[in-house]
């Protein structure tokens, strides 16, 4: 949504302000598919309680910024970006979305911890009936009928929280990527692979001199080692050099 802002507020071409608008729905589709994903988990729930304010104030923001464009104001909305109104809304979304994320991890730990017990449970007594003969043989097996299910049931709640987080990321509509400290790419949704004229899978892997000329891989670079030094949230603005011409994002 930032980013077709911005291109509107520097350009005033129609083609930025439809993506802005369908950038902006699909912000709002994205708000209410989380709330339903999250349903059962009341403390997602409550980051989404604070994080829908947020949201709609930064849309308002976009709005009344792009409103005086198509007013003829574009030295006044110009003006008004730079201002930095609003950044401190942006921290809050972004903190609330990573609280988001990281309580997702951590269920998937818990869950993959709970899966492995299940297992070693389900053995053990497979072992124990062996070792105490038949008579107790239907005991066991209902305990162990029982510890499948269980382990079952922890199995489907982390596949589905990792369809969570992978739905999010890569039906986003914005550039979405995670690497390691090497700066080799972990994951990437279909925006960022799209941008560079490659499928995500072969993205996984590759560095950012693999994707760019080394001049704005440089750059996003030293972007990067910003970041880790200070270990704290950061904005840049990039110019992504792209098949069909370059491109700049927040």
């Amino acid at each position: 949504v930032k980013a077709d802002e911005r291109g509107y507020v520097l350009t005033a071409h129609d083609r930025f302000y439809r993506q802005f608008q369908s950038d902006k729905a699909a912000a709002l589709r994205s708000l209410d598919e989380l709330r339903e994903f999250t349903r059962d988990n009341p403390h997602q729930q409550e980051h989404l309680n604070t994080l829908g304010p947020l949201i709609a104030r930064r849309l308002a923001f976009f709005d009344s910024v792009v409103e005086l464009v198509r007013l003829g104001k574009g030295e006044e909305a110009r003006a008004r970006e730079q201002q930095g109104v609003e950044q401190e809304t942006a921290g809050l979304v972004v903190r609330e979305l990573s609280a988001m994320i990281e309580e997702e991890r951590t269920l998937l730990g818990q869950r993959a911890v709970e899966a492995h017990w299940s297992h070693r449970l389900v053995a053990a007594s497979i072992v124990l009936i062996c070792l105490t003969g038949c008579g107790l043989a239907g005991s066991f097996a209902l305990r162990i009928r029982r510890e499948i299910l269980e382990r079952n049931r922890a199995e489907s709640a982390e596949r589905g929280a990792r369809s969570l987080l992978a739905g999010v990321i890569e039906h986003s509509n914005a550039v979405v990527f995670a690497k390691d400290r090497q700066g080799k790419y972990l994951l990437a949704n279909h925006y960022f692979a799209a941008l560079h004229g490659r499928a995500a899978s072969e993205c996984i892997g590759k560095t950012i001199y693999d994707l760019v000329p080394k001049e704005a891989a440089d750059a996003f670079h030293s972007h990067d080692e910003e970041v880790w030094a200070r270990q704290t949230p950061m904005e840049f603005e990039e110019m992504v050099p792209t098949a069909g011409g370059p491109r700049t994002l927040l």
